[in-house]
């Protein structure tokens, strides 16, 4: 089985105790409240009766939830397909047909005939949706079909609308559309009704963010004013403001979000130094990393109001469980001129250099000592793990593991909670950028103050 894309996330959903995954060319379910442990309760072979005849492989696109075949020859074939998970079904498209699965025992509810597998699924607990894919890879037609039998039911044409799609939530298409004038329009369209459930205009020049929030979407116009809208809520929930010099050469932007702040990174390219830093975390076991190279922007969730920015050069923001831990962690595997060291999809021993580092979330400053640079014989991270009761981050490697720990309790002047002046954070993956702190109401009196360890296995 060939490893998923860099940058896929893995193909499952979980449903309350239920998960069900996708491995290669098997759908999985497993309950996770079974006693005395999680197990596997049924398998489904998205193969079927098809057999490819002869030596294959199968690839699977977790962004897309579909499996591929290529074989001998080189050709390259759409197998099945997952499609939504709810709790009274599962939707698979295979060489069989459309079908639903109950999610307790993997038993077909139902089957209908699909005249193609080149298709894209999506849908709610009530109402599934396939779009077909012309050999052009553009949609070209529409279908809807009730979940619960599988009949056909009729709905407005939404195939033109789905190549525009942002992001599908549910039955819901988030579209971003350019106006005659530049300038662009953001809707969530309710793909049943036909209605838009939210649109909003904005100037030319404006960007969608990428957004690491299922439920959120941003934008960000050329002046650096931000629009932060809710899936679910249908509704502007936040509106900052980043410097417009900070978008000079901007690439792209990423808007992030934990219970206490929303946070916009950006992607700027640098003429002085035009290679890209690579990741040093595993994506093949389901690590993922963004790249961060600007300022990174942190905002009351509540209030809208700049906490603090920084500046962060060439590196990579860890995505695990970055919401829940207490710093934004980065790591990267960089050097000058990484991109001309390649030849024969190798790299050379012993070049270029491995940068770790961490920045508290409430203040934006560095950890003390949090700053480490490796040569390149430090392997890439393969687990990430936050310990929340004993106030205890790790990210292991094969050859060297990184903890970050609680000490004892510092004041808010500490920990630079009142320093308006803000910090210059200097050296590698960080350079000297002001920080704006938040005003001392925001933060509490006394905080838990960080530091960070190496410890080589």
């Amino acid at each position: 089985m060939n490893p998923a894309p860099t940058m896929s996330r893995f193909g499952y959903h979980a449903v309350g105790h239920l998960i069900v995954a996708n491995l290669g060319q098997h759908l999985v379910a497993i309950d996770t409240a079974a006693t005395p442990k999680p197990h596997i309760i049924w398998t489904a072979n998205l193969l079927g009766s098809y057999s490819p005849g002869g030596p294959a492989s199968y690839s699977y696109n977790a962004n897309e939830e579909v499996l591929y075949n290529l074989d001998s020859s080189g050709t390259m074939m759409t197998v099945a397909m997952s499609g939504p998970v709810t709790a009274s079904y599962v939707c698979v498209l295979t060489r069989e047909g459309l079908s639903a699965l109950d999610p307790l025992t993997g038993k077909p509810l139902w089957t209908r005939d699909v005249s193609s597998l080149r298709c894209r699924l999506f849908g709610d607990d009530k109402y599934i949706f396939l779009v077909e894919l012309n050999p052009d890879g553009h949609p070209g037609s529409a279908r809807a079909f009730r979940a619960q039998d599988g009949s056909s039911v009729s709905v407005p044409n939404f195939a033109g609308l789905y190549q525009k799609k942002q992001r599908i939530k549910g039955r819901e298409l988030l579209l971003a559309e350019t106006t005659p004038s530049g300038g662009l329009t953001l809707r969530l369209y309710d793909v049943l009704t036909g209605k838009d459930l939210y649109s909003g205009s904005f100037k030319p020049g404006t960007v969608v963010l990428h957004s690491e929030d299922p439920d959120l979407v941003g934008v960000l116009d050329p002046e650096g004013h931000a629009t932060i809208v809710s899936m679910s809520l249908r509704k502007v929930v936040g509106k900052c403001g980043v410097k417009e010099e900070h978008l000079k050469n901007l690439k792209e932007a990423h808007l992030l979000a934990d219970a206490q702040s929303f946070y916009i990174a950006l992607h700027t390219s640098d003429p002085a130094k035009p290679t890209e830093p690579w990741d040093n975390v595993m994506n093949n076991v389901g690590l993922r990393s963004i790249t961060v190279n600007g300022f990174i922007h942190a905002f009351d969730r509540r209030t809208s109001r700049i906490r603090w920015f920084n500046e962060v050069q060439h590196q990579k923001l860890s995505l695990e469980e970055w919401r829940d831990m207490p710093v934004l962690l980065f790591t990267a595997r960089w050097q000058d001129n990484m991109n001309a060291m390649m030849w024969g999809g190798r790299i050379p021993p012993n070049q270029g250099e491995v940068w770790i580092d961490a920045y508290d979330k409430r203040t934006g400053r560095r950890l003390d000592g949090s700053v480490h640079r490796f040569g390149q014989e430090k392997e890439s991270v393969y687990a990430i793990n936050y310990d929340a009761r004993n106030g205890r981050i790790e990210m292991v490697a094969r050859n060297y593991k990184l903890t970050i720990t609680q000490t004892a309790q510092a004041t808010a002047k500490d920990d630079g909670a009142k320093d308006d002046k803000g910090t210059k954070p200097i050296g590698p993956g960080g350079t000297s950028g002001a920080s704006s702190a938040p005003s001392g109401d925001l933060l509490p009196r006394r905080v838990p103050a960080l530091k960070s360890d190496i410890i080589k296995e």
